[in-house]
């Protein structure tokens, strides 16, 4: 199950939307919430953590989900530089660069930076899946390019000053 099949799933439950469940004692005691469903003839049990499902049913998280920062982008004066890891699973890239660089073509500045950086996660580590759960596992905090990268934008725009 992917990560946003997961978060999905746990809108649902955080929703009430999958009726009755079933726990023993000691899952009400650490506090799980299990249920078991039928999903294509197939029996699937769904265990989570109470404290996940209040974490993704947030008011904050839902504000972030609904959040469009397009009008923002369209305001802003000053060079922008947006950078996006190619193997990145919480901001993709295929679904992110051309909104960003249609809701920046727009503003008062023409001074727009959108690269995609190759082989980067979320977090601009190497990373061949992307997945949020490798991160603790890679041992590079930031590539050095990707820090190059930002330094070099900085740098071409103070030169002269």
């Amino acid at each position: 199950m992917s990560n946003g099949q997961r978060i999905a799933v746990l809108l649902v439950v955080g929703l009430g939307l999958l009726g009755p469940t079933t726990a023993s004692a000691q899952e009400a005691v650490v506090g799980v919430w299990s249920s078991t469903l039928k999903v294509k003839g197939m029996e699937v049990r769904l265990v989570f953590h109470v404290e996940q499902v209040e974490k993704v049913t947030s008011p904050w998280v839902r504000f972030f989900v609904r959040y469009d920062p397009a009008p923002t982008l369209r305001q802003v004066d000053v060079p922008v530089l947006a950078l996006y890891g190619s193997t990145d699973l919480q901001v993709p890239p295929e679904q992110n660069v051309d909104p960003m660089r249609e809701a920046l073509r727009t503003r008062p500045s023409d001074d727009v930076t959108v690269r995609v950086l190759d082989g980067l996660n979320h977090l601009f580590q190497p990373a061949e899946t992307g997945l949020p759960t490798q991160y603790a596992q890679i041992d590079t905090t930031m590539v050095p390019g990707a820090l190059q990268a930002v330094s070099s934008w900085i740098q071409e725009r103070t030169a002269a000053e």
